[in-house]
């Protein structure tokens, strides 16, 4: 047997308007809010007496969701410090994809957000950081970067796949016939030869 997906990541927090505007502020959306309690709360938790506030906020498209709850019943328990090193054993973060980091942490901050670090940038395909937001919780952000050729958006994804592709046995022949075979010499509409630039496919990207 094996897992069907991965649902959710739950994290517990103290403040619960707080928390949902940072994620909301981050991109997320609020699916749903709801009181949690019961038999099934008490056993799943190895708790007694579990009343707690949850929260679902989902990124747009509802692929991913994070559970946010706050214990109303037992009382919640402090972890100690929230600006921990990320080396503790035990510490987690939730990446998210985005667009402008840049922005995304500026917009961050008026919610309490702060670099765990900086921003740094790995090889020509990324930036990346980890933030601190409400309650500790850590979130990673990755920017994509991206490059223009003839006016094209283009991601280093699209280049690697491009070199896989141009890596395989299949291509490289492909390639050669496209050279070897016989084909007709283009020419203008008044029958002239046309002397354009008539690159190969590969170099039209």
């Amino acid at each position: 047997m094996a897992i069907q997906r991965m649902d959710n990541v739950g994290i517990v927090i103290e403040d619960m308007d707080a928390a949902i505007a940072f994620f909301v502020e981050l991109g997320m959306e609020l699916e749903g809010r709801a009181e949690v309690e019961g038999l099934f709360a008490d056993q799943c938790t190895g708790l007694d007496g579990v009343r707690c506030d949850i929260a679902m906020v989902r990124t747009p498209g509802g692929h991913s969701r994070i559970e946010l709850a706050k214990y109303l019943s037992p009382a919640a328990i402090s972890a100690g410090r929230r600006d921990r090193p990320h080396n503790i054993v035990g510490t987690h973060r939730v990446m998210f994809a985005v667009d402008d980091i840049e922005d995304t942490v500026a917009r961050l901050r008026p919610h309490g957000a702060e670099l765990v670090g900086e921003i740094a940038r790995f090889e020509d395909s990324y930036l990346l950081c980890y933030l601190r937001g409400p309650e500790g919780i850590i979130v990673g952000l990755a920017e994509e970067l991206r490059w223009q050729r003839n006016g094209i958006i283009q991601t280093n994804v699209t280049i690697e796949v491009l070199n896989l592709l141009i890596s395989q046995e299949l291509l490289a022949r492909d390639v050669t016939a496209w050279f070897t075979s016989p084909r007709t010499e283009p020419r203008t509409t008044s029958g002239t030869r046309d002397t354009g630039n008539r690159r190969p496919w590969f170099m039209c990207w």
